[in-house]
C-alpha cells in the first residue's frame, strides 16, 4: 500500500521531536532493506503462500462473503424476465431513421 508523504507525515510524524523522526526514518529504510533482500532471493514469488496471514484470511474472507452473496441472486435474477432488453432492428441509427431506446421511468 502507497500513501503520499503529506498523509505519512501527517499521521506518523507530526508532533515529533527530529530524534523520534530520524528513528523512524532508519526503521523504514531497514524494512526497505528487508524487502528488497526477500524479493531479490531467486524464485521469490513462485512458491505459493500456504499460511497467509491473519489479515489476508480475513480480508479473503470478506471478498468471498460479498461475492457469496452476490451468487446467491443469480438463480432469482437468470429465471426473471424483468429488464429484458428491446433492440430496435428496423432503424439503422441514420438522422432519419435513429435508433429508438425505450424509457423505462
Amino acid at each position: 500500500m502507497m500513501i503520499s508523504t503529506g498523509v505519512y507525515d501527517e499521521a506518523y510524524l507530526k508532533g515529533k521531536t527530529i530524534e523520534e523522526i530520524l528513528t523512524v526514518i532508519c526503521g523504514l529504510k531497514q524494512e526497505i532493506g528487508r524487502l528488497k533482500n526477500t524479493m531479490e532471493v531467486p524464485g521469490y514469488g513462485m512458491v505459493p503462500i500456504m499460511h497467509p496471514s491473519e489479515e489476508t484470511r480475513l480480508h479473503w474472507k470478506t471478498k468471498m462473503s460479498k461475492y457469496d452473496i452476490l451468487v446467491q441472486y443469480m438463480p432469482i435474477i437468470q429465471a426473471d424476465r424483468i429488464g429484458e432488453g428491446i433492440v430496435d432492428k428496423e432503424n439503422d441509427g441514420t438522422p432519419e431513421h435513429p435508433i429508438q431506446i425505450p424509457f423505462v421511468g
